[in-house]
């Protein structure tokens, strides 16, 4: 190891080492307290690490805290955009937002599923299933008018989801609305004998 001459620098890269080695051992929690003072202890000299960021990340992305995770791992690809782990953890890290979104046990009134999106959506990193949660985040809500706008986006640009029309049928339904309920319900029964790319095939005659 290079052997720093400002003793500051050194401790630093010797607690990183060590918070890295907490992190292989899979210690995350103690590992991201370390990863963080380090941090936080570069910062106050002048430094601004996107290694460091990433550790931070990585240890909350395992603690299943995703909004610190991305807020971390934005900033680590931010400061190095060329680094293939902070880009390969970048896109495991919005995987893990994008499926917490769309789990079919999410409580529909779960605060943090607008801050997620909007992690998602500022990152350019939201996907049509992520609009439909968010659209059903909203009609639960009661701001109908909103998820309203977001599924007709959704259903303009994104023809193909079938789970786009039900979600719209279901709020038109409970707006009252029924032509254009059964309107979304016919265009997913057509998706679901339609050839559609990446689509998951209805079984023969069953009803969508």
């Amino acid at each position: 190891m290079r052997t720093f001459p400002d003793l500051r620098m050194r401790q630093l890269t010797q607690d990183a080492g060590r918070a890295q080695g907490l992190l292989d051992q899979s210690q995350h929690r103690e590992a991201r307290e370390l990863f963080t003072e380090v941090r936080a202890r570069a910062r106050k000299l002048g430094l601004d690490s996107a290694y460091l960021d990433w550790g931070v990340a990585v240890c909350s992305d395992y603690l299943g805290e995703l909004e610190m995770a991305f807020d971390s791992i934005r900033e680590s690809v931010a400061k190095d955009p060329f680094n293939p782990a902070a880009q390969h953890s970048f896109e495991i890290i919005a995987g893990h937002i994008r499926a917490a979104l769309v789990d079919a046990g999410r409580a529909a009134d779960d605060a943090s599923t607008p801050r997620l999106y909007q992690l998602l959506l500022a990152a350019g990193e939201a996907d049509v299933s992520c609009h439909v949660a968010m659209a059903r985040y909203l009609a639960h809500a009661g701001k109908a008018d909103e998820a309203m706008r977001l599924l007709d986006a959704v259903t303009l640009l994104a023809p193909a989801s079938r789970d786009a029309w039900l979600q719209k049928a279901a709020l038109a339904r409970a707006l009252g609305n029924e032509s254009l309920a059964a309107e979304c319900e016919g265009q997913a029964a057509a998706l679901a004998t339609a050839d559609v790319p990446f689509g998951i095939p209805a079984p023969r005659g069953a009803a969508c």
